[in-house]
């Protein structure tokens, strides 16, 4: 079977105008694989037509419910700005018979470009961290990131402003990383919502507005 491939393409090369000189391209997925397949982005940074700059992020760990950052570094082989870039995401076969298998899927969210972050930061975030939901206020769908530093059961809550609950993004065991949730408010009244991340050591709470 042909592999799931996503290529960014305007023009009928795969790149598309960027200037700039970016430490990474940030976004999050969502990878469930089948027989040790691999979730594989790259990217690669150009200028008139020369690949000055690459950068790549590899995965076999499935992903839970919610969607888990990747950050993958740009290594530069020459100085000065790129004009445009390409970016490519595959599933790749096992490491053994380099075969994919049927069944294996991706998500992708939230690509940019932005600065460079070490592996182990990445990989393992240095402490808890809940923020401001975006869009906000919102209708009728907002995303909510948050990381944390250690494995464990976390819930990602919504309340109104009785303290009823109205919605459970999260609730389940997590790695350390960072991660998205988003929370579609079209059932529910324009008003000002709470929601609150906890785990077994941690708990921080934010307000977030939807307007119909």
């Amino acid at each position: 079977p042909f592999a799931p491939l996503l290529l960014s393409d305007t023009n009928g090369t795969g790149r598309f105008p960027y200037v700039g000189r970016p430490g990474a391209l940030h976004g999050f997925y969502k990878f469930s694989p089948v027989g040790g397949d691999q979730y594989i982005v790259t990217s690669v940074l150009s200028k008139t037509d020369t690949a000055f700059a690459a950068g790549s992020f590899i995965t076999r760990n499935a992903t839970s419910s919610i969607y888990t950052e990747f950050v993958a570094n740009f290594f530069y082989s020459l100085p000065g700005n790129c004009d445009s870039a390409t970016i490519e995401v595959t599933i790749g076969g096992d490491s053994l018979t380099f075969m994919t298998h049927i069944g294996s899927t991706f998500l992708l969210d939230d690509l940019s470009f932005g600065a460079a972050t070490g592996v182990e930061e990445t990989e393992h975030p240095q402490s808890f961290k809940l923020e401001q939901n975006y869009p906000n206020p919102f209708n009728p769908s907002t995303n909510i990131r948050f990381q944390i530093p250690t494995a464990g059961f976390v819930s990602l809550k919504v309340y109104n402003l009785l303290g009823q609950e109205v919605a459970t993004l999260v609730n389940e065991e997590l790695p350390p990383g960072g991660y998205k949730a988003t929370f579609n408010g079209s059932a529910f009244p324009t008003g000002t919502y709470l929601y609150t991340l906890r785990t077994g050591t941690y708990s921080e709470t934010k307000k977030f507005v939807l307007v119909k």
